[in-house]
């Protein structure tokens, strides 16, 4: 499973590099990963993950499931704008029983965060 690991000082939020703390997911994903491991059929998991596409707990859940962007999105897909304009966070992910037509990304009035929005075909 994911370690925890050593417990960083914490930044207050939108201050420095370190203001958004993936680490502190650790708990939420593998909980979730013990979840998806559990299910014999069709599984779609969205929303917001608070993890990057370039982050490790990303990819421990892609061994299981596929991104719906990484299918049939263009462009990066960024879904978070603050602090950083130019982070992936928010996800449609899905099982190998499902196809992806389509997946965009746009923007919500009043929101720190943009949809994300897919269309999945049941194989």
């Amino acid at each position: 499973r994911l370690a925890l690991g050593v417990e960083r000082p914490r930044t207050p939020p939108g201050r420095g590099p370190r203001s958004f703390d993936p680490q502190s997911q650790a708990v939420t994903v593998d909980a979730l990963l013990t979840r998806i491991e559990a299910v014999d059929g069709p599984l779609i998991v969205a929303g917001d993950l608070n993890i990057s596409d370039r982050h490790r707990f990303y990819r421990h859940l892609r061994r299981h499931l596929g991104d719906a962007h990484r299918d049939a999105g263009a462009g990066f897909g960024f879904t978070w704008r603050a602090p950083r304009p130019f982070v992936r966070i928010d996800y449609v992910l899905r099982s190998d029983h499902w196809g992806t037509g389509r997946s965009e990304t746009g923007t919500i009035p009043g929101s720190d965060h943009r949809y994300v929005y897919a269309d999945l075909v049941l194989l």
